[in-house]
């Protein structure tokens, strides 16, 4: 964005002419920078722990949800491990399946299943039945 300055627009005072500037006698024109405005980042679909767990070395404060973190061929071995480990009836959905849903919940993380023994029932529910109802943030 650039504005125009002309010498009638700037009013001076300095009475005693000690700071006297010499004006220029034709328009000048000075660039005016917008400030760029920071977007707030969206907050990550997932669950704020209350309490840090520490895990395998690790302190873990948030749990995602964020599916985009995982790719096709991620769902598919999640899938496959599923299935081997659990045996659901052929043709029937799992995808909602809470077993399911923590396997790919420490996929996403990048934690053993096993951590999510450690968090409390309010979480557990809230990742597993939450993300059924779509409370979960997904898509968001």
């Amino acid at each position: 964005m650039a504005a125009t300055i002309n010498k009638e627009d700037i009013l001076l005072e300095d009475p005693l002419g000690i700071n006297a500037v010499e004006l220029p006698t034709s328009p000048v024109e000075y660039k005016v920078e917008e400030p760029v405005k920071e977007e707030s980042p969206e907050k990550a679909p997932g669950i704020e722990l209350k309490e840090p767990i520490e895990f395998e070395g690790k302190t873990i404060s948030f749990i995602s949800t964020d599916f985009s973190r995982l790719s096709g061929k991620d769902l598919k071995q999640i899938a496959k491990e599923y299935k081997m480990r659990f045996r659901p009836p052929p043709g029937e959905s799992f995808l909602l399946d809470s077993s399911y849903l923590i396997l790919c919940f420490a996929r996403i993380n990048e934690v053993d299943e096993a951590f999510f023994d450690r968090v409390d029932g309010r979480t557990y529910l809230g990742l597993t039945e939450g993300f059924k109802l779509g409370l979960s943030g997904l898509g968001n």
